[in-house]
């Protein structure tokens, strides 16, 4: 009982009605089994593809990334830089959120924790001052992409503008992120 290997049924003397009915099991069971076998090896296919497309993903937004860098040299204004520095953040965001995808064992969610996390350290190490301590309580649970692309967006804007704006020199507490599944 529940073993999906195929067996052929193998009936000693059976009447003829029987002998029918096993060869009609025994062609049914090998149809059904290299069925499942095709079904198995074109989920691996799929999830091959996916991780090829979320790592060609995150390569070109690293690629665009760089681009807005040299861009952000060449910007006459620190008003521009301003403005092209935080479009790098996000789509920085969102190519570290595809290398997440790529790099797990589960190509349809991502763990809210591991996301989170990674926002933060990458937010964290744009902002120049690290004496503002950033203290975590993340709840682990699944995301799908087109929930953690939000989430992440969400977190490393709030958390870059909390960095940006807190004034260190006044106050000894630290930031606060909490994510919680209700």
């Amino acid at each position: 009982l529940g073993d999906r290997d195929f067996r052929q049924l193998n009936l000693q003397n059976p009447p003829l009605e029987f002998e029918e009915a096993e060869r009609a099991f025994n062609r049914m069971a090998l149809i059904v089994s290299e069925a499942e076998a095709r079904q198995e090896a074109d989920l691996r296919d799929k999830e091959v593809l996916l991780k090829e497309v979320h790592h060609r993903v995150k390569n070109n937004l690293q690629l665009i990334a760089s681009i807005m860098n040299m861009q952000m040299r060449r910007a006459d204004t620190t008003e521009a830089r301003q403005v092209l520095s935080g479009l790098q953040q996000r789509v920085r965001g969102l190519a570290m959120l595809h290398r997440t995808l790529y790099t797990s064992t589960d190509v349809s969610t991502m763990d809210s924790k591991d996301l989170v996390d990674t926002v933060i350290a990458d937010a964290s190490n744009q902002i120049h001052d690290h004496r503002m301590k950033v203290v975590a309580d993340i709840a682990s649970f699944p995301l799908y992409p087109d929930q953690a692309v939000p989430v992440s967006m969400l977190v490393a804007e709030a958390l870059t503008n909390a960095l940006k704006y807190s004034d260190v020199e006044r106050s000894d507490e630290p930031i606060h992120v909490v994510l919680e599944e209700h």
